[in-house]
């Protein structure tokens, strides 16, 4: 996951992707301002934890997550269950130039493509 860590940061806008919507099987853009993409689930939850909290020294301790840049095609592979009414995890591939990458980020921020 380290290659992912060269994309750009910042933090998850709002958008129509929430926690009612079924996700798995559509291709999206990644947030105007970028989006999380961490290894496993237990990760982007710390990773977001040191978001929320600003701890950007926090977040670059943080092994297997990086942020995505702001417009990336991403297809949603799967929709984890969730008991959230805002946002939940979803596992997507994210495509580069030339490469892609799989892990989970949350459905907030994603965008209709």
């Amino acid at each position: 996951m380290r290659h992912v860590s060269a994309l750009v940061l910042l933090f998850v806008a709002l958008s129509p992707a929430t926690a009612d919507d079924g996700l798995a099987g559509k291709e999206m853009l990644t947030s105007p301002h970028g989006q999380p993409l961490c290894d496993d689930e237990a990760t982007l939850r710390e990773y977001l934890s040191a978001m929320l909290k600003k701890d950007q020294e926090a977040m670059e301790q943080i092994d297997g997550c990086a942020m995505l840049r702001p417009g990336l095609r991403v297809a949603v592979l799967e929709d984890v269950a969730s008991s959230g009414k805002l946002a939940h995890v979803v596992r997507i591939r994210a495509f580069g130039h030339d490469s892609s990458v799989v892990g989970y980020t949350l459905s907030f921020g994603l965008q209709p493509r």
